[in-house]
């Protein structure tokens, strides 16, 4: 991502927010096969809640200037994990 000024948190969600990192690897055309087995059954229970974070889990939350305007991202720390390991963010 590229992030000019940002902030990284892990706060523990009080209400759900849809997961910013599950739009990334739902947007690269990427497949069962492409995925190891175990990154590929935690996007698969991710899909199961929705591609949600939901209340109560921890998730990463930055916040800052991205491409130029204010930002926030919020993603669920494993498929944040799975996009870092697979190159998929943009920088």
């Amino acid at each position: 991502m590229c992030w000019d000024v940002s902030t990284e948190t892990t706060p523990t969600a009080r209400k759900e927010y849809r997961c910013n990192a599950a739009e990334w690897i739902n947007n690269t055309g990427m497949a069962e096969g492409d995925f190891d087995p175990e990154d590929w059954a935690k996007i698969k229970a991710a899909e199961k809640d929705g591609w949600k974070i939901l209340p109560g889990m921890k998730y990463v939350k930055v916040t800052g200037i991205y491409e130029g305007e204010f930002s926030t991202f919020r993603g669920r720390p494993e498929l944040c994990d799975i996009c870092h390991k697979y190159d998929l963010y943009d920088c």
